[in-house]
């Protein structure tokens, strides 16, 4: 299937690639309030990479807690159970890529 480039701009919490615009990547923008969380989840049969724009994200990852703040990266590996939480007193911003395996 022929998929065509796609440029937006990070506006608020909203998903920013589909399965329906890609052949394997989703891609979200997520704004979080200070103490607020995104809830324990798998992505189950992809792999995850978390980039934090802005703020202080404690991240749990397969039963271990990572602190990435601005401009940090984390790998989540497929299958992992994981969280964010925003633990900075400003907002926390970030960019999640999910890719589907093979």
């Amino acid at each position: 299937m022929t998929k065509n480039v796609i440029i937006k701009k990070l506006n608020k919490t909203e998903r920013l690639l589909s399965l329906d615009d890609t052949e394997r990547v989703k891609s979200g923008h997520v704004v979080l309030m200070p103490g607020e969380v995104m809830p324990l989840h798998v992505t189950t049969g992809r792999e995850e990479v978390i980039l934090v724009l802005k703020g202080k994200a404690e991240i749990t990852a397969d039963n271990s807690v990572h602190l990435v703040g601005t401009k940090g990266l984390i790998y989540i590996p497929p299958e992992t159970p994981h969280m964010v939480k925003n633990v900075g007193k400003l907002i926390l911003e970030y960019v999640y890529v999910v890719a589907m395996l093979a």
